[in-house]
């Protein structure tokens, strides 16, 4: 659960990495290395990864790495954080070192919460989270007061962002644009004939792209839209069921009685009434 996310900075620094690794080796704690200034490859269990100026690599624990082919006219420079998502294990102060892959001892391993978003490397180029990282290796740096708080609150921002991006960079830029023209237009009634004549693409082309970038069909994502925004004015306005109904593009008050109790196992007059005002 992301919930959980408290990230405990275990280690922060701007290193030269100049030679290549012989051999692969693992982490015992997450690893970011974000690229400042040269470039090299990294290679992993089943790709290379070329490592150029603001690209920033996440990589979790006990997965195999080494650093190779590096710009010989220029040297590498990363910020580089090993860390916990948890405080789970930060009485372990002392940064812990790769380890020489065909030396692990798979019995002695460093444990933590299982996070289903950070099971796998990350990649992505982005300027502005590798100042962010090189943010965290500052603060480590000078060890200011609260400079463990401040490395973790920083961290979490990056890792969120880091996900998010991610995540981002595998919609397509047609779902991008139908996702963007849906939120628009929630209060109409959106078809796949409709958003054809709008995009020029086949309704089921269209229904494919949303579904790959949003887990759900056009239809299920319409309505989920709809009860999204209604929950919003039930919550915050007076307005009355029809008309919140009419603004969210439901044909009635009853179609959208009966559609939001499917959705959310509650009437919206039943909603209203739990959540009127709670922050007031």
């Amino acid at each position: 659960m992301l919930s959980d996310l408290n990230p405990f900075v275990r280690y922060a620094n701007i290193l030269l990495i100049t030679e290549s690794q012989k051999d692969w080796c693992i982490g015992q704690d997450f690893r970011i290395f974000a690229c400042l200034d040269g470039s090299s490859i990294i290679k992993t269990k089943d790709r290379k990864i070329n490592f150029t100026p603001n690209t920033i690599i996440f990589i979790p624990p006990y997965t195999k790495y080494s650093f190779c082919e590096f710009d010989k006219e220029k040297n590498t420079s990363a910020a580089i954080l090993n860390f916990d998502l948890t405080s789970k294990n930060s009485h372990i102060k002392k940064a812990l070192k790769p380890i020489v892959y065909k030396n692990w001892d798979k019995k002695k391993t460093h444990t933590e919460p299982i996070f289903e978003h950070f099971s796998d490397i990350i990649v992505l180029t982005n300027q502005n989270l590798c100042e962010k990282v090189k943010k965290i290796t500052s603060i480590f740096f000078y060890k200011d007061e609260f400079f463990h708080e401040r490395a973790s609150g920083t961290l979490k921002n990056i890792l969120i962002e880091l996900i998010s991006k991610s995540t981002d960079e595998n919609i397509s830029p047609l779902a991008k644009k139908i996702i963007k023209y849906l939120r628009e237009h929630h209060s109409e009634n959106m078809t796949g004939n409709m958003l054809s004549d709008v995009f020029k693409y086949h309704p089921y082309h269209i229904n494919r792209e949303v579904k790959k970038a949003t887990g759900m069909s056009l239809k299920s994502y319409t309505i989920n839209l709809k009860i999204k925004f209604a929950e919003n004015l039930l919550s915050s306005t007076d307005k009355s069921i029809t008309e919140i109904a009419s603004e969210c593009g439901f044909t009635d008050a009853a179609y959208f009685t009966k559609i939001f109790k499917r959705e959310k196992n509650i009437t919206p007059k039943e909603y209203r009434i739990k959540n009127k005002n709670v922050l007031i």
